[in-house]
Order: C-alpha cells, then sequence, then structure tokens
C-alpha cells in the first residue's frame, strides 16, 4: 500500500466515523432544544400560585427521565467515545449555573414576565451549540442511521413507552393530588427501574440503542406534543374526554413510528 492509498483508508475512516457520529449530533441538538423548553416550562410551574399548574411537574419530568436513559443507548451503539474539549464543560458549567440562578430568582424573588421565555432558550444554546458546530463542519457526509424496522421486542417496549407517556400527560391533566401523587410514584418507579435494567432488552437504553431516525421523530414529536399541550390543558382544568384525547395525542406519534411499515 503506497501513501496516496494510505491516506485515502485514512480518508474513507473519517467518514464513516463521521457518518456514525452525525445522528448523535443530530440527537444532541433535539435534546437541546428539548431542555431549553422543559425549562421554560418549569420557571413557568414556579412561578405560578395556582396548584392546577403545579401539576405539570407529574406531565414534564418522565420525558426528562427517559430522555437521558435512551440518549445514552444511542451513544453506546455508535461505538463513539468522543473526548470532549474544554468548550463542552465550560458550556454545561453555563448551564448549570443560569438553572440555579433561574431556580433562585424564580422561587424566592420576583421575576419579570419575559424571565421564562429567556431562560429555557439559553439553555438550548448553550447545550446546542457544541452538536450544532460539529453538524456544520461535517455537513457533506452522509448520516448513517440504524435500520428503520424494529425488533419485536424493541417495537414492544417502545409503544409501551408511548404508552406510558400518553398515560402520564392525561393523569397530569385530569389535575386530580392524588392521580398526580400515582403519577409520580409511577415516574420514580420507572426512573429507578431503568438505572437497575438499564442493559437488559427491555430497558431504555437497549431501546435508545435499537432506535433509528423514524423512531427518533416519532419520540420528538411525542413530546412536543406533550409540552406543547401541558399548560393550555391543565389551565383549563381539562374535562376528562379533553384529558384522555390529550394522552392519546401524545402517545400517538411515537406508537405510530415504532410499527413495521407497509411496502406500498
Amino acid at each position: 500500500m503506497d501513501d496516496h492509498d494510505a491516506l485515502r483508508a485514512v480518508a474513507t475512516v473519517r467518514r464513516r466515523a463521521a457518518g456514525r457520529q452525525r445522528p448523535l449530533d443530530w440527537i444532541g441538538l433535539w435534546w437541546a432544544v428539548f431542555l431549553g423548553g422543559y425549562v421554560t416550562l418549569f420557571t413557568v410551574v414556579l412561578a405560578a400560585d395556582d396548584p392546577d399548574i403545579q401539576v405539570l411537574n407529574a406531565i414534564a419530568l418522565p420525558p426528562i427521565i427517559i430522555a437521558g436513559a435512551l440518549l445514552e443507548g444511542a451513544r453506546a451503539r455508535s461505538g463513539i467515545r468522543r473526548q470532549e474539549r474544554a468548550g463542552f464543560f465550560v458550556a454545561m458549567a453555563i448551564a448549570v449555573a443560569v438553572v440555579l440562578v433561574a431556580i433562585g430568582v424564580t422561587m424566592f424573588g420576583e421575576p419579570p414576565w419575559w424571565w421564562p421565555v429567556v431562560t429555557g432558550p439559553l439553555i438550548g444554546l448553550l447545550m446546542g451549540a457544541l452538536p450544532a458546530a460539529r453538524l456544520l463542519r461535517s455537513r457533506g457526509e452522509r448520516t448513517v442511521w440504524g435500520a428503520e424496522t424494529l425488533s419485536r421486542t424493541g417495537a414492544v417496549a417502545s409503544v409501551a413507552l408511548a404508552g406510558f407517556l400518553g398515560f402520564s400527560a392525561a393523569a397530569g391533566a385530569f389535575g386530580h393530588p392524588v392521580i398526580t401523587m400515582v403519577v409520580l410514584t409511577i415516574v420514580v418507579l420507572v426512573a429507578v427501574a431503568s438505572l437497575v435494567a438499564s442493559s437488559s432488552r427491555w430497558g431504555l437504553e437497549s431501546i435508545g440503542a435499537s432506535w433509528a431516525r423514524r423512531q427518533w421523530i416519532g419520540f420528538a414529536l411525542t413530546v412536543l406534543v406533550l409540552y406543547g399541550g401541558a399548560l393550555p390543558v391543565t389551565a383549563a382544568s381539562a374535562h376528562p374526554l379533553v384529558a384522555v384525547a390529550y394522552g392519546l395525542a401524545v402517545a400517538a406519534p411515537l406508537a405510530l413510528s415504532a410499527l413495521p411499515r407497509r411496502d406500498r
């Protein structure tokens, strides 16, 4: 092998690595937007005196716990172990500081009306800067996702996850304190179970490792519907039928993305 062949082989390896990294960067960019939305919703809940609004914590918490484990599974599947640069840890430290300041000002001060509107997007920008920069540097490279069709275990687990998110959204929308406590208890149990059995075939990390672009888009749409409808549905003291419809709308995108595609 001459020097030209060696350089070409190195370039090929780098392109393949970039192709495996790009899905993680797209997911990381989505995670940044998602986290910014959660912080916005969280600060709105903290600032509200209405007890009906406080139930939003039960609706907003499950996706955060679940998404973190799913993302770890996607990273493990890619086989990429990247050494993050100093800028990543600086952004993380600033983001944590912003969250702590936001919580302190919201709980113990009199934040202006624009406070939640600014805090959430700032978190999203800080967390999304690095994956966005990597996507720009690797533009033109092929993005390598996994197979669109899930295994039977992955499909059943994904549909069950969609059902859980829909249930938590519908139950939280009822606004009943007993139902809210039950939902929060289930959330804690799911978090503990995901940590204990994360590497099992039914664990959240295994689910995240099996997902391709279609399932991640379905999960993103599910979270979008969940967060987008949480405040208006809860603030309006939703009728039980409205709460059930809201839960079904939350579960539908992810559940449909997990079903096998029919060949046309």
